[in-house]
């Protein structure tokens, strides 16, 4: 009795391991997707357009000329 209760509880421990490894690994799968289809998307236009577009989106450096694309976690 006692070790089929530390085999179950050991069996236990292994099956959360494995679901936080999966968890961890597919948290920003979204992030992933959403950056990919942007992509598609800017590639598909022409570069007059898509910079226009882009200056909406994106904020100046505070240093240098370039933009850059920040993403806010509201929470």
């Amino acid at each position: 009795m006692v070790i089929v209760t530390l085999l179950l509880t050991n069996m236990l421990i292994a099956m959360m391991g494995s679901t936080f490894n999966k968890i961890a690994e597919t948290r920003w799968e979204w992030q992933r997707q959403w950056a990919k289809i942007v992509l598609v998307m800017e590639r598909s236009v022409s570069p007059e357009h898509r910079i226009r577009k882009q200056r909406l989106y994106s904020q100046p450096e505070s240093k240098g000329n370039g933009r850059r694309f920040v993403v806010r976690n509201f929470k």
